[in-house]
C-alpha cells in the first residue's frame, strides 16, 4: 500500500492506495454518478427522495467545496476509485469537540450487488478507523444501519463496530416505520 500525504486546511490527509484502488478528494466530475447511484440506492439511504442534477451541484458549490475550506469540515468524503470511480464514503456530522463522526460509504450500484462489495467495504473500513483514529485523533467513529441489511451489520461487526442501540420505528420509508442500528468502533488507547 503506498501513501501519498497531501494537505485538507490544517490536517495531513492520506491518499491511499491498495493494488490499483485509492481514496481520493471528491470532485465536480463525480457528482452525477454519485447523484445517480444514491437515488438508485434510496432503499438503503436515509434520503427519501431523489436528488436532481441541480441539488447536487448546489451541494457541492455551496456546502461541500466551502466545507473543505474550514479548519474543522463537519464532512471529509473521499472517492474510491478503481482506473475510474466506483464508490464514495468518508466522514459525515463530525463533531470536533466531541472527538465523533458518522461513517459513510456509498458504492456503484452494479458493484454493491456483488461479493466485490464486501471486499471494498471492509478495506474501507479499515482505512476510515486508522484515519479517523490516528490522523484526526478522534475518539469515535460510529454508523447508523436499517435492521433489514443484515450482510451490512456482519461486516461493520467483523470490522469491530460494536452495537450500541437500536432506533425503533426510527424512520419512515415506503408507508412504514423500520428500526435502525447504531453501530460504533472507539479509539484504542
Amino acid at each position: 500500500m503506498s501513501i501519498k500525504v497531501f494537505s485538507y486546511k490544517n490536517k495531513k490527509i492520506k491518499k491511499i492506495f491498495i493494488n490499483n484502488n485509492y481514496f481520493d478528494w471528491l470532485n465536480v466530475g463525480d457528482l452525477n454518478l454519485i447523484r445517480i447511484w444514491r437515488n438508485n440506492q434510496k432503499k438503503i439511504l436515509r434520503q427519501n427522495k431523489n436528488i436532481n442534477t441541480k441539488n447536487q451541484k448546489n451541494y457541492f458549490k455551496n456546502f461541500y467545496k466551502q466545507n473543505c475550506l474550514k479548519k474543522k469540515p463537519q464532512n471529509i468524503l473521499f472517492a474510491l476509485k478503481d482506473k475510474k470511480l466506483i464508490g464514495y464514503g468518508g466522514l459525515t456530522n463530525i463533531s470536533w469537540e466531541n472527538r465523533r463522526a458518522e461513517v459513510s460509504f456509498l458504492l456503484n450500484t452494479k458493484i454493491s450487488k456483488k461479493k466485490i462489495y464486501k471486499f471494498y467495504f471492509l478495506k474501507f473500513l479499515k482505512i476510515i478507523s486508522k484515519f479517523s483514529f490516528r490522523v484526526l485523533n478522534l475518539n469515535k467513529i460510529y454508523t447508523e444501519t436499517f435492521t433489514y441489511r443484515k450482510a451490512h451489520i456482519k461486516l461493520l461487526v467483523k470490522s469491530g463496530f460494536n452495537k450500541e442501540t437500536c432506533l425503533i420505528s426510527h424512520y419512515y420509508k415506503n408507508n412504514k416505520f423500520i428500526h435502525a442500528i447504531i453501530h460504533s468502533k472507539f479509539r484504542k488507547y
